[in-house]
């Protein structure tokens, strides 16, 4: 972070004086960096009678300190003729880790396409937090032999970086009729699904003319197929029915004639 402020020297010493700038507190948890008009100050910078100058303060979390971390840095400008006459400003400090990706997508969340062919999605995911991110993109549970392709799947984000990401989707190779996919897309920091950023898309796959003409003339032929073995069973159970009233009225007869 930075922080920025004026020092103005309205003393009358002859030739000017020289400002004495000193930073103290979280000297474990802060590296801590002071500009004058843009240059780094090593040492006490003169400003002349009337003037002043921009001090610009930069500060950085030292690698390993614990988000929640506080404390409080003071700056303090006076004169070198005069250090009792001194100008502070405190600084409250929160070291606070921001988790914060977003993505947008290239084009519609629906497409279309015939039976062979796959199409694919492209987002452009972005890191706005303050640290490093190991980024993992996830998809909802693939059905009905539907198939998604994440590339890449999982991936390092420096803070203000964004990375394309292309999301392909293939319809199952033995599709008979149209069919609809929705699923899932979710963008999130590793091992943080409360984080996560959710996208729903869907793929719509139309069967070609060939196959619905060659599905409709098996249609066909299953129906008439099942039609004809339906009337040979019809005939057959009729003759096996004439036989065996005919073996009844025979061992009737034979009854009576005894």
């Amino acid at each position: 972070m930075e922080i920025n402020f004026w020092v103005e020297n309205t003393g009358n010493f002859p030739g000017g004086d020289k400002a004495v700038i000193s930073i103290t507190g979280l000297e474990s948890s802060v590296l801590r960096k002071v500009l004058i008009d843009g240059v780094i100050a090593n040492e006490n910078i003169v400003v002349g009678s009337g003037d002043r100058v921009l001090i610009t303060v930069q500060l950085e979390v030292l690698e390993g300190v614990p988000s929640g971390t506080t404390g409080i840095i003071k700056v303090s400008a006076s004169s070198e003729k005069n250090a009792a006459q001194t100008t502070s400003v405190n600084l409250i400090f929160e070291v606070r880790t921001i988790h914060d990706l977003r993505f947008t997508l290239e084009g519609e969340d629906e497409l279309s396409t015939d039976d062979e062919k796959s199409v694919q999605f492209v987002l452009h995911v972005t890191n706005h937090g303050n640290v490093i991110e190991t980024v993992q993109i996830l998809t909802s549970d693939s059905l009905r032999g539907w198939t998604v392709n994440v590339i890449p799947e999982e991936f390092e984000l420096e803070p203000g970086d964004s990375r394309e990401v292309t999301v392909r989707v293939t319809p199952p190779a033995d599709m008979i009729q149209d069919d609809t996919y929705r699923f899932t897309l979710t963008v999130q920091p590793k091992g943080m699904p409360v984080a996560g950023q959710p996208l729903d898309l869907q793929v719509t796959a139309e069967v070609s003319p060939g196959l619905n003409l060659l599905s409709e003339e098996y249609e066909q032929i299953l129906v008439y197929g099942l039609t004809t073995i339906g009337a040979l069973l019809v005939v057959v159970l009729f003759f096996r029915s004439r036989a065996e009233n005919k073996r009844i009225i025979e061992a009737l007869e034979f009854d009576a004639e005894v």
